[in-house]
């Protein structure tokens, strides 16, 4: 038995919006703080991993692929159960406050 998550690209690119927009109310808390908006981005990065999807799906697949074995007491159907993983981003944000 083998266990996949399918929707591993969107996932990752909803993790992504969810990290701009967080990074843009911290920004805008900060900002206001010293009576300034927040007007733009100035660079944003959020590594390279997001030009090769193919290889970062291998490799979920390779590290997150689980066979059920013959090492365990408890039945094989007991034990089918997808694994528990954390899935993360992580952003880089110079906001323009002027």
């Amino acid at each position: 038995i083998s266990f996949k998550l399918s929707n591993m690209l969107e996932l990752h690119e909803q993790l992504l919006k969810e990290a701009v927009l967080d990074s843009k109310k911290k920004a805008e808390m900060l900002a206001s703080a010293m009576g300034q908006k927040v007007i733009g981005i100035e660079t944003l990065n959020a590594g390279e991993r997001y030009n090769n999807y193919d290889s970062e799906e291998k490799i979920y697949y390779d590290q997150f692929s689980h066979e059920i074995g013959e090492t365990h007491s408890r039945s094989k159907s007991n034990r089918l159960q997808a694994p528990l993983i954390t899935e993360y981003e992580r952003i880089d944000v110079e906001w323009i406050i002027e």
